[in-house]
């Protein structure tokens, strides 16, 4: 048995790998161990099979409850019911079988889906949460299921919400350079995102912290035009860079900029993060993996 913390990584996809990958390269000092389906290793980590939809996988874990929990499994479909098992089921199967010690640190990964916010505007930490698509509406009530367990722990418990996670350059954005987009005016909407290495960083970073806000957002430094995306990749690749649509959308009916949202990182910065790819410039520039995501 080891002397140190132990923390479960519940969820071993590309974001939990990273976040074993960087626990090493930053000596966080916690035991690892990994939580998933399948029986994936992962070098610098313990693995436990495990599904998340089954209690009875689980309650050997609540034999020997670890002292922190990120929680960051992937549903298998974009579906509300496969939101729902993985995000909200998952997390209470999880936590009902006393996985965490009561006092131990959770944090959640959650998304900026739960922003509802459509016409350009900043957002940060305090803004409304009204998401109007299903997977924004099950995240929400999977952060407060998150921050409400148990409810005397204030500090030890952060949701934190990623925008658009990638590795490499999207497959799509080249797509686009391709076949215009059905809705040209979709090329004015603002946008957000984060690389993977980035955002486990930012996870680690808040694992370290003597108390976690409840909420933070992890984006990168530079909310971005759809538009600006485009034309910068069609200049390095010596492509035509695509022209800014007409001025008013026939789809929304709203103006150049009054679409999507521009997310703060305000409060990342504050707590010491300073991301390494602070806007899409320097994560796209990487040599490209077609098989690369964006969330």
């Amino acid at each position: 048995m080891t002397d140190s913390p132990r923390l479960l990584i519940a969820g071993s996809g590309r974001l939990g790998a990273a976040l074993v990958k960087a626990s090493a390269a930053a000596g966080c000092g916690y035991h690892i161990s990994t939580l998933n389906r399948s029986a994936t290793e992962l070098a610098g980590a313990t693995h436990v099979v495990a599904d998340l939809g089954r209690s009875a996988d689980l309650l050997a874990l609540g034999q020997n409850p670890f002292d922190a929990l990120i929680y960051c499994p992937a549903p298998d479909q974009r579906s509300a019911a496969a939101y729902r098992q993985t995000y909200l089921y998952g997390l209470q199967n999880l936590l009902s079988c006393g996985a965490l010690r009561a006092n131990g640190r959770l944090i959640f990964v959650s998304s900026t889906a739960v922003y509802g916010q459509d016409d350009g505007s900043h957002v940060d930490e305090l803004s409304t949460t009204r998401p109007q698509a299903f997977n924004g509406q099950i995240l929400l009530q999977a952060e407060q299921h998150a921050l409400a367990w148990p409810a005397a722990t204030t500090g030890l418990r952060c949701c934190v919400r990623l925008a658009g996670l990638y590795v490499d350059l999207p497959r799509r954005y080249l797509q686009w350079l391709d076949q215009p987009l059905a809705d040209p005016a979709a090329l004015l909407c603002w946008s957000n995102r984060i690389h993977l290495q980035d955002a486990a960083r930012l996870i680690l970073l808040l694992l370290a912290q003597s108390r976690m806000p409840a909420h933070i957002n992890g984006v990168d430094n530079e909310p971005s035009r759809l538009l600006e995306v485009l034309q910068w990749l069609a200049a390095q690749r010596g492509l035509t860079q695509p022209e800014p649509p007409p001025d008013a959308s026939p789809r929304t009916g709203q103006r150049d900029g009054q679409c999507g949202k521009r997310i703060s990182n305000a409060l990342a910065h504050s707590l010491g993060f300073v991301p390494v790819y602070p806007s899409f410039r320097e994560g796209f520039a990487e040599p490209a993996n077609t098989a690369a995501m964006e969330s």
